[in-house]
């Protein structure tokens, strides 16, 4: 959360025309990932160089020490692209195969193993994007069904009602490490974000979009404009 303070350098564009969403894919298969970076680069005024699937490092923190942590594993090489499906590290998937060898192990439980990692790994990939940025920084982009049970956008803005009843704002006031959850009035969908994760909700979905090291004076409006791209390719 410490990361909220930064001096982030100003964006040359200036911050997205949010309401100005650009021609996309609507229901492909791909989702996110299939909307070209350049448009989407264009339209955030953010430059993008890469959208794929949830990398297996997962949703991005929104913290200034747990982004650290992230950009280190990443420099590191952790869930680097080009890994063997499940792995974190290359030559993780070689060392557990020659250690279940070693094991005694037989080789078809071996391959169902190896094939059980695969489809958990590919599950948790498609469960979401990861959005690279010119300038090597990461977004983290989540869709839930609308209305489904405990959904973060239905959190946030369920939150944001609290804090503004009578009993929601003393909260508040007394509490000086509390960050409020505020309205993104200008988006094309109904949004909420708290300094670090921003929710958006649509007719069939709702998606959640997390960062910290994204450095722009514009943070909350390239987060918007990312989670009315996704509702839109979603058909939302």
């Amino acid at each position: 959360m410490f990361g909220r303070f930064r001096h982030q350098p100003a964006d040359p564009g200036g911050p997205p025309d949010l309401l100005a969403l650009p021609p996309v894919p609507v229901g492909h298969p791909l989702g996110l990932a299939a909307v070209p970076p350049d448009l989407l680069g264009a339209y955030l005024r953010h430059p993008v160089a890469e959208i794929g699937p949830l990398d297996m490092l997962g949703p991005e923190a929104t913290g200034f020490i747990g982004n650290a942590v992230r950009k280190r594993l990443r420099d590191g090489g952790v869930g680097a692209p080009g890994l063997e499906p499940g792995e974190i590290v290359a030559g993780q998937n070689a060392a557990r195969i020659a250690r279940l060898r070693a094991q005694g192990m037989p080789e078809e439980q071996i391959r169902q193993i190896q094939a059980m990692i695969a489809a958990k790994a590919a599950e948790h990939q498609a469960s979401g994007w990861t959005v690279r940025f010119a300038n090597d920084t990461y977004v983290s982009v989540h869709p839930q069904a609308h209305g489904g049970e405990g959904t973060a956008f239905d959190a946030m803005r369920e939150r944001y009602r609290w804090e503004h009843t009578r009993a929601g704002a003393q909260e508040r006031h007394e509490n000086l490490f509390a960050f409020a959850i505020v309205q993104v009035r200008n988006a094309p969908y109904e949004s909420y974000h708290d300094g670090g994760a921003l929710t958006a909700g649509g007719r069939t979905h709702d998606v959640a979009v997390r960062s910290a090291g994204l450095h722009s004076n514009h943070f909350t409006e390239i987060l918007a404009g990312l989670a009315a791209v996704t509702l839109r390719v979603l058909g939302s």
